[in-house]
């Protein structure tokens, strides 16, 4: 069983959970890496993931990076935790 599954390239911030024979599977996506310019879309971000386990749960701490387009720098826009 898989307890975390990443993708990216769907241009949208997204955090979805499925439910296995194993338990919960975190589903996690991120836009596009290389998109600084767009009305449609979130603008180019990135996920930094820490995973550990924890009394035999994975705990993963999440913190989410986004381009902003007015200061044209980096910035933290979301923390979250998971547990599986």
């Amino acid at each position: 069983g898989a307890e975390l599954v990443l993708h990216g390239h769907n241009h949208e911030h997204m955090l979805n959970t499925l439910n296995s024979r194993f338990g919960i599977v975190n589903v996690l996506g991120v836009p596009s890496a290389s998109m600084i310019e767009s009305i449609h879309h979130p603008l180019a971000a990135w996920n930094l993931y820490r995973i550990e386990r924890q009394a035999g749960k994975w705990l993963t701490e999440v913190t989410t990076r986004s381009f902003e387009a007015v200061s044209r720098q980096i910035h933290t826009t979301a923390e979250f935790s998971l547990s599986t």
